[in-house]
């Protein structure tokens, strides 16, 4: 999709890398559906309204800077806009008089509105993809995966507020913008833009819980929604770029052998250690041409070996499932090379720690399997006035068959609750059922390791 986003301007795909923070450090939270937690439009209505809304002009020196470094100074290490010159100004459209909290958000948001709709139809595009090199191995440009990012978070809290101002119409407008951004970088065979595509559903799945939660949706529209869900295959996106991830590494090899020093500073793998950077530079330049070609061949076969027993094994593709995370730990310690061998050097700097992107896309597979029974069930209450008592219910009329826990392969986890909802859940990288328990860290975040996953909404 190399022309996605062709025609935007940068400084609008700056705003889209952080939203929010590109004005300012303390934008609200757009909502946690993995916490129950839907967004607080009232909060976003301050800040668009408040002085984080408010740029001060610049001389014209500062903004000659900011334009040539891409908005990097040492004051604002993120990309900001280039405020104008002349008295302060409000960089978001803004009422004279505030109005519902999803009116105001609308109209904040509605300063992209021209590129928002830039993107619905380049995303019609349906066999384009984004430019990248992948002939330049770790040299590869990935400018696209921020901006997608960005787009992603801003796609969200615009279609939350259209949703709560009642336009649906746009509401799916943006839900289906998101998927298919996810979507557009499903080929891509490297780790990474895996990662962006997880950390986007996220993004795409608020507004569909936030929707459920209200009961806004209706039957054709929550069809649509599952059946856009059930094309989600995170698993089987795991194989493919944990195999790209190997042939990158190969190329590296291959490309240290032949560049020597010079191959090590332009991927970045040099370690950092307390030798002063001369006297190290100097000791990499004697020593490297000695190394006997014979130990990259070493160090190749050893990559190919931990891929092919360690890191491929984690998610079982027949099984629709991954290990247990007892084993995914166990994999995690085995990609460290043993000490004292020359065969294993380059290894230890190009093994990442991959079991990490397997308990990820276990998540993103569990959270899409929620998020489709959530829709069933919920097609189901339309139908019958209430939840079902068991999830046999659903299948087939409301869904075509059940999905399993992704991480011990039996059923999800279900009951009602009194208060005329339900707690769907899978038992989360533990393996032990807490009674569909969340369990967050001391700051707040969801703890992977601890606790179950979740599908819930706050009491009515």
């Amino acid at each position: 999709m190399a022309k996605l986003i062709e025609g935007v301007p940068k400084q609008v795909l700056s705003i889209f890398f952080g939203l929010g923070r590109v004005i300012g450090d303390h934008a609200p939270s757009p909502g946690r559906w993995i916490k129950a937690q839907p967004v607080d439009l009232k909060a976003w209505q301050a800040f668009y309204r408040g002085s984080n809304n408010v740029f001060a002009a610049e001389d014209a020196a500062q903004q000659a800077l900011r334009r040539r470094y891409g908005w990097k100074t040492a004051s604002a290490p993120l990309p900001r806009p280039i405020p104008p010159s002349g008295p302060p100004t409000n960089y978001f459209p803004v009422a004279k008089e505030p109005q519902t909290p999803a009116a105001d958000v609308l109209l904040a948001l509605s300063r992209f509105e021209t590129n928002r709709q830039l993107l619905i139809t380049a995303s019609a595009r349906l066999e384009s993809r984004f430019w990248a090199n992948y002939d330049a191995g770790f040299a590869c440009l990935l400018p696209h995966l921020a901006r997608l990012k960005g787009s992603s978070q801003y796609l969200s809290l615009h279609a939350n507020a259209a949703l709560k101002a009642g336009d649906r119409e746009t509401t799916l407008e943006d839900v289906k913008l998101l998927f298919r951004l996810i979507e557009s970088i499903r080929d891509e065979p490297i780790v990474i833009s895996q990662l962006v595509r997880i950390a986007m559903l996220s993004d795409a799945l608020q507004p569909v819980w936030e929707g459920l939660a209200q009961r806004q949706w209706t039957e054709v529209e929550l069809s649509a929604i599952g059946s856009t869900l059930g094309t989600l295959d995170f698993l089987a996106d795991y194989h493919h770029a944990v195999r790209g991830e190997r042939a990158f590494n190969l190329w590296g090899l291959d490309y240290i052998r032949k560049m020597g020093i010079a191959g090590l500073h332009e991927m970045g793998l040099e370690r950092q250690d307390s030798e002063p950077p001369e006297l190290k530079q100097l000791l990499m330049r004697v020593t490297f041409p000695l190394i006997p070609s014979g130990w990259f061949d070493q160090d190749k076969l050893y990559l190919c070996r931990m891929y092919e027993k360690h890191l491929l094994p984690l998610v079982m593709l027949q099984e629709r499932r991954v290990v247990s995370h007892a084993a995914i730990e166990q994999a995690n310690s085995a990609l460290v090379p043993p000490g004292g061998s020359p065969y294993y050097g380059f290894s230890r700097l190009l093994l990442p720690s991959l079991g990490g992107y397997a308990e990820k896309s276990a998540r993103a597979k569990s959270s899409v399997d929620l998020a489709r029974v959530a829709c069933a069930l919920e097609r189901y209450r339309v139908a019958n006035g209430q939840f079902p008592d068991t999830l046999d219910a659903l299948a087939p009329k409301f869904i075509a068959k059940l999905p399993h826990d992704v991480i011990n392969g039996q059923s999800l986890n279900y009951r009602r609750t009194d208060d005329g909802q339900f707690v769907l859940y899978s038992v989360g990288l533990n393996g032990t059922d807490d009674g569909g328990t969340v369990v967050l860290t001391k700051n707040g975040n969801l703890d992977q390791n601890k606790g179950d996953w979740v599908w819930r909404y706050p009491a009515r």
